[in-house]
């Protein structure tokens, strides 16, 4: 496997996560600095997911027929620039340009997909794609804090340094990174063609209900991240960096839970047990978060909306590779991930209307609704276990 090039990739997808999880906890008070209103910043949020969703086939595709690398460095001067935006801003609109311009350009982790893709081979493909997890997890626990604790000096300081980030990553993509030798499809077509890829999917018996328990897990869990920094200014009376804190304690407890004890409750439990657990405790927790003004019992509330997220996620995908043929595992997986920037697209705009409507704790609430009925959805999983796994192979 070739260290060099996956060692970019792995670089360029953590500029990506850092700098959204440096905006994460700061946008909120950035905007409103600037005269936003509640259902704005919702809307500063859903447009990055938005324009990311529709980017990331379309940049795929171009990536199949002008390279990958040429679409890699294309989509980090556009981070460098989304970046020098929000850094610069003086007015609201231009805050929307650059998380507009940073959407589009954090389409470019498609292509880094498709980039691991070429350059590994079967035996070391799992552990190449396993970079980029590994950027998510480290991008969301060090960008809440970087921006959190930057953000004393400058609500436009932490964007300014992810600009430069970027920029490094650029200058190390243009020196290192080459064009593989050969380049496989990137197996996505366009929105039409994820369309019709969800709906001919979601009729599988088995399909459905892992889609429609990840897409509900998602919608709150988003209502929870698109909310948290604006619902502990008005609860607990935090700023950037209390509520990046707050924030990165979550990606830790996810990251260490996902890295070092998954595989073993698997074994122990099976992955529908997980499911079912990780939705109830997304319930319980986002509950809790929502009526208490304790701040030691929102640290706990916390912890429980840390592991049941990072319960989710993997055991659905797990489930999903093993209810599918090789051929089509990708794109199984990709509707999955499709549905997931869905739900970031969707949720922000009703979170932060509630927020300013009719109580802080109200985004959390119906996060707590939407994980319930997330663990309705998953009890047919739980019923179905695992030899009706194979049965729609």
């Amino acid at each position: 496997m070739r260290r060099s090039p996956l060692l970019v990739i792995f670089l360029v997808v953590f500029v990506d996560l850092l700098g959204f999880g440096i905006i994460l906890p700061l946008l909120p008070f950035y905007a409103e600095d600037m005269g936003a209103s509640e259902v704005q910043v919702g809307l500063l949020m859903m447009i990055y997911s938005a324009a990311q969703m529709v980017a990331a086939p379309i940049m795929g595709n171009l990536s199949d027929r002008f390279g990958r690398r040429r679409l890699l460095i294309v989509s980090q001067i556009g981070t460098v620039a989304g970046f020098l935006i929000l850094g610069l801003a003086t007015t609201l609109p231009m805050l929307f340009v650059g998380r507009f311009v940073g959407g589009i350009m954090a389409g470019s982790i498609t292509v880094a997909q498709a980039y691991i893709s070429d350059v590994t081979d079967e035996q070391n493909r799992a552990r190449g794609l396993a970079l980029i997890g590994a950027a998510f997890g480290l991008g969301f626990v060090l960008g809440p804090v970087i921006g959190g604790l930057l953000a004393e000096f400058g609500y436009h300081v932490p964007a300014l340094l992810a600009a430069g980030v970027a920029a490094l990553s650029l200058i190390l993509a243009l020196i290192f990174l080459k064009e593989p030798p050969q380049r496989r499809s990137s197996g996505r077509g366009g929105p039409l063609a994820l369309a019709r890829a969800t709906l001919e999917l979601g009729r599988r018996p088995f399909l459905r209900p892992i889609y429609l328990t990840g897409f509900l897990a998602g919608l709150a869990l988003i209502c929870f991240q698109s909310s948290f920094a604006l619902y502990s200014e008005r609860r607990y009376g935090f700023g950037p960096r209390e509520a990046g804190l707050m924030l990165a304690y979550v990606g830790m407890v996810t990251v260490i839970l996902q890295v070092g004890f998954t595989g073993r409750l698997v074994r122990r439990f099976g992955e529908e047990r997980l499911i079912m657990a990780g939705t109830l405790l997304l319930y319980a927790s986002l509950m809790l978060t929502a009526i208490t003004s304790d701040w030691q019992v929102l640290f706990i509330s916390l912890m429980l909306v840390a592991v049941g997220s990072g319960l989710l996620t993997p055991n659905l995908q797990s489930l999903l590779t093993q209810a599918s043929d090789e051929h089509e595992r990708g794109q199984v997986l990709g509707v999955y991930t499709s549905l997931d920037s869905l739900a970031r697209a969707v949720a922000p705009l009703p979170a932060t209307w509630l927020l300013g409507a009719v109580a802080p704790g109200a985004p959390l609430l119906l996060g707590g609704v939407l994980a319930g009925l997330a663990g309705i959805v998953a009890h047919e999983i739980y019923q179905r276990r695992a030899p009706m796994i194979y049965a729609d192979g």
